[in-house]
């Protein structure tokens, strides 16, 4: 009994010291956290789009291979991402899906004008470099050139016939576009 009674002792200090050392010390403000997000691109990693992408897919019950989108837009620094995707069991339909806090919520059907070209607006999101997108967003805020320069958007869609990236970026002092190709070849950088 009083072995046992040292040990529960033993397991309580232990954690008091673990709380201690890791829970109470170095608490972060939203400004704060904010503003290293932004310190560091505006938190763009490979790791969204790919989980997004994949829960559309699962949701549809197709491989990403399988899966056709008309766009792909993300906003880093929230964790969110919007799909428009053609429904595979229904090609002339489109539905768009919301991703944010690390869910997926229920398609929403997009409206279709009768002179949309959907065949012409889609793509695979297998064929765009969305594991490169790190490395095309430090390339974008160096050739940005503004210190303080993060992402906002990333908006992924297809412009007349080539599949674009476009990265929405901002500063205290400037904003701007850079836009890759769907391989992740930087094509441009404007200031606005």
């Amino acid at each position: 009994m009083a072995r046992a009674g040292r040990r529960q002792v033993g397991v309580v200090a232990a954690a008091g010291v673990l709380l201690v050392a890791t829970g109470c010390v170095g608490a972060t403000s939203r400004a704060d956290f904010t503003a290293e997000i932004r310190a560091r691109g505006g938190g763009v990693t490979a790791a969204l789009p790919a989980e997004v992408l994949d829960a559309v897919a699962d949701d549809l019950g197709v491989d990403l291979a399988g899966l056709t989108v008309r766009s792909v837009t993300i906003n880093p620094e929230a964790n969110t991402a919007r799909v428009e995707v053609r429904d595979p069991a229904v090609p002339a339909n489109v539905d768009s899906y919301v991703w944010h806090n690390d869910s997926l919520d229920e398609p929403e059907p997009v409206r279709l004008s009768a002179g949309d070209d959907l065949d012409a607006a889609v793509f695979s999101p297998a064929s765009v470099a969305f594991d490169d997108i790190e490395v095309m967003t430090d390339r974008a805020l160096d050739e940005f050139g503004e210190p303080d320069g993060y992402v906002t958007t990333i908006n992924v869609h297809r412009l007349q016939e080539q599949v674009t990236i476009a990265m929405s970026l901002q500063s205290a002092r400037a904003d701007g576009t850079a836009r890759f190709t769907a391989a992740g070849e930087l094509m441009s950088v404007e200031r606005r």
